[in-house]
């Protein structure tokens, strides 16, 4: 009895039909093979800052002069570029004469360019304490620092 319902489940669940040898079957999900490469521009990507949130904003507004470089004096209007600034001129005041020299350079009244933020490869932050602490110019800094501290409390 035992051996006619082993034959019988056997014959119920084994009903697929069989497929050529030389067909393959789909194989497991295995993860995808990334390159070093790949990988660290996955970490460099996760870890640095791009400008975003609250330090990010004035860098995204383009600080205090704004992203265009010049601004008509006529209409208050900003352009990024003096061709721009022409083409507004020509459609906008067609009457007056185009003069370049009249348009203000915005960048250089706010003290250069708009590009020095949070966001910016290069920008000047203030090191932390823990990244002072890694090498010895740092170390010596932090000396410094809190040889400081206590000579501002006597």
């Amino acid at each position: 009895l035992r051996d006619l319902l082993r034959r019988l489940f056997a014959a119920c669940v084994c009903r697929r039909p069989s497929l050529p040898p030389d067909t393959k079957m789909g194989g497991k999900a295995k993860p995808t093979k990334h390159s070093a490469k790949e990988i660290a521009k996955k970490v460099g990507e996760a870890t640095t800052n791009k400008g975003g949130g609250k330090a990010g904003l004035a860098d995204r507004k383009g600080g205090a002069a704004g992203h265009a470089k010049f601004k008509c004096p006529s209409c208050g209007i900003q352009s990024p570029s003096i061709k721009s600034a022409e083409m507004h001129w020509d459609s906008k005041h067609p009457k007056l004469p185009f003069v370049p020299e009249d348009w203000s350079d915005m960048h250089a009244a706010h003290g250069g360019v708009t590009t020095a933020g949070v966001a910016i490869k290069g920008a000047k932050n203030e090191k932390t304490v823990h990244q002072l602490a890694k090498t010895e110019a740092g170390r010596e800094k932090l000396k410094a620092i809190e040889a400081a501290k206590e000579a501002a409390k006597f």
